[in-house]
């Protein structure tokens, strides 16, 4: 809720979000959830996430390689848990909001702070630096937006994606 924050999570809180998802030329990730920065969502249930994200709210995140793309979050206190959800911004088309819980994704991340102090000097000091988390994700499938597994899969994507380009098999190759 909208109370005070308890006195354990006034401080400076670093989430780095990572999802893996292999996108075409022209295709973003975005993020939105339940933080200011991610546009200060009260529900991630697919029709809200995408009036939010038609409003503007949401943020690009970075592609790395390899199909990883990671947007780095700093907060001055620490929420007790933050929502969160993944969309794929196509150069067509409608957005896909991935699948999963109408909650979206929530971190906890008031358990893992409590932990993470429990192991410091004083117990309880909070002028060490910033907590940090770390999260790491995989698409979640949406099968309302017609999405199907089979088609995102590594070994279809290079097969049907790959025409009209050079590909390669390395094993046949020395066969």
């Amino acid at each position: 809720g909208a109370g005070a924050v308890p006195k354990l999570l006034q401080m400076k809180l670093v989430l780095r979000f990572r999802i893996n998802y292999s996108t075409r030329w022209g295709e973003n990730m975005m993020l939105l959830g339940s933080t200011d920065e991610l546009g200060g969502l009260t529900s991630l249930a697919e029709p809200d996430t995408r009036k939010a994200l038609a409003a503007g709210k949401g943020k690009v995140m970075r592609y790395i390689s390899d199909g990883n793309w990671e947007f780095v979050s700093v907060l001055d206190s620490a929420p007790a848990e933050v929502a969160y959800r993944y969309v794929l911004i196509r150069e067509r088309g409608e957005p896909l909001v991935e699948g999963g819980p109408r909650t979206g994704r929530v971190l906890e991340v008031e358990g893992a702070a409590r932990t993470w102090l429990r192991g410091r000097s004083p117990p309880g000091s909070v002028s060490i630096g910033p907590f940090q988390m770390e999260v790491r994700d995989q698409w979640r499938v949406s099968r309302l937006n017609g999405e199907d597994s089979v088609l995102r899969s590594d070994a279809l994507t290079r097969v049907v994606y790959a025409a009209g380009r050079a590909f390669t098999d390395p094993a046949a190759a020395r066969a």
